[in-house]
């Protein structure tokens, strides 16, 4: 009778669900009642429902509410999950360690880590025993690993039978973690050093003097971080066109700078573009002239011959001969591979540094360049989501005509960026 109510209860909730999903998507119904809906639910302890809604709001406009949403769902998915992985119910506890993965979001690296590593181990029905024999496997070809193990093991089993035998361990492990810590904090790995400290101060069986040393390193690393810039570098390829002089709107609006691997245009309004990109303080970059791929990479010099086409015609046009340029596709792009052999994209890096020029790819794409017109949202989150835990970005983008939700986009990217603390720059 109780699993009957139960269960007609959560066919409800994700009835409900469902109409507040169709409503948002199609009327637009005001978000804010979203967000209502999913704080009710998360005092119900419906914490799959609230993550739902919270995501598909956050998928809709990524505001801060629905982030901090999406937080304390994943938060409280994970807490449960640990339970029912404690009580042995490993397919259980792994549909909710996948649910936090397959999240839109996940911000809380830690937690990610810790669900990525919870879910194998439940995948691979590892009872508490198995556990600790993995851990002990470790010791001596991975003291890192096994540390980690040993820890994980506290966390899910914190009833085990032979904790304290576990705590020693731990605890001579933790000093080895800690120098490591010490070491990427030494070389300025700031996140990564942030996160480790965060692990070793979550140990529940620390000592005062690991725990003072590490909360201590903890809060002079998050200090540094926030003095060592994150730098943005936005770039837009394959223009000029009319989205060209949109993006440029944006810039000057958001008073940013960015970097243009331009292609050949020799009309008026090809010539007009690039002067307005130099005038407004941006950077020109060579894209080639034809960006045809198998016309360019046929060989060097067929390569050199559209390239200096291209530099040609902005010498002409505006003055200058970029050095900084962008390969059609990237410097490990298949088709250059194909046309010209597996040495091609070698021998034209080596020519084009012998006479001073640099090459660019990215590492972070916006994905606005995988279908004709890619949906605004996915451009969004591709950049903002990629954009984690670096410190220096080149973002890809394009401006041909097709790519009108670029524009779209760039707002939202620029200030999901500058609440990640990045700055904004050109590249050299």
């Amino acid at each position: 009778m109780k699993s009957n109510i139960l269960l007609g209860i959560a066919l409800g909730i994700l009835v409900v669900s469902f109409n507040l999903f169709t409503m948002i998507g199609n009327s637009g119904f005001l978000l804010t009642k979203v967000s209502d809906y999913a704080e009710s639910q998360i005092k119900l302890r419906n914490f799959s429902t609230a993550l739902e809604l919270y995501s598909h709001g956050y998928k809709i406009r990524s505001q801060k509410k629905f982030k901090v949403g999406i937080g304390v769902s994943q938060k409280r998915i994970l807490e449960a999950s640990i339970i029912l992985h404690s009580d042995g119910n490993f397919s259980q506890a792994q549909k909710g360690y996948k649910e936090i993965l397959k999240s839109v979001l996940v911000e809380n690296q830690l937690l990610e880590d810790e669900a990525k590593r919870f879910e194998g181990y439940a995948a691979n029905n590892y009872s508490e025993l198995e556990l600790l024999r993995l851990a002990d496997s470790f010791q001596l070809k991975n003291p890192i690993k096994a540390f980690e193990m040993y820890s994980d093991c506290l966390r899910i089993y914190p009833d085990l039978k032979n904790k304290g035998t576990v705590e020693d361990k731990i605890l001579k492990l933790a000093a080895r973690f800690l120098q490591r810590t010490r070491a990427q904090h030494q070389e300025g790995e700031f996140t990564q050093a942030i996160k480790s400290y965060q692990k070793i101060i979550m140990i529940p069986c620390l000592s005062e003097n690991l725990k003072l040393e590490a909360t201590q390193g903890l809060s002079l690393a998050q200090q540094q971080k926030r003095f060592d810039f994150k730098v943005a570098f936005l770039t837009f390829d394959d223009g000029p066109s009319t989205n060209t002089l949109k993006i440029l709107d944006i810039l000057r609006k958001y008073n940013i700078k960015a970097t243009f691997f331009v292609t050949g245009n020799n009309s008026e309004f090809g010539a007009n573009v690039y002067r307005k990109i130099i005038s407004e303080g941006h950077v020109l970059g060579n894209h080639t002239y034809s960006h045809i791929y198998k016309k360019i990479y046929v060989s060097v010099d067929s390569f050199m011959e559209d390239f200096l086409q291209l530099e040609e015609l902005l010498h002409e046009r505006v003055g200058i001969r970029p050095k900084i340029y962008r390969f059609p596709g990237g410097s490990n792009n298949l088709v250059s591979q194909t046309t010209g052999g597996k040495k091609l994209m070698d021998l034209l890096i080596h020519t084009l540094n012998a006479k001073g020029y640099q090459y660019f790819d990215w590492n972070v794409n916006s994905q606005d360049a995988e279908v004709i017109l890619q949906d605004t949202q996915v451009i969004i989150d591709s950049v903002l989501s990629s954009s984690q835990d670096k410190e220096k970005i080149i973002v890809l983008m394009h401006d041909t005509i097709a790519k009108k939700t670029t524009p779209e986009a760039l707002p939202e990217i620029i200030e999901g960026l500058r609440e990640q603390g990045f700055t904004f720059d050109t590249l050299p």
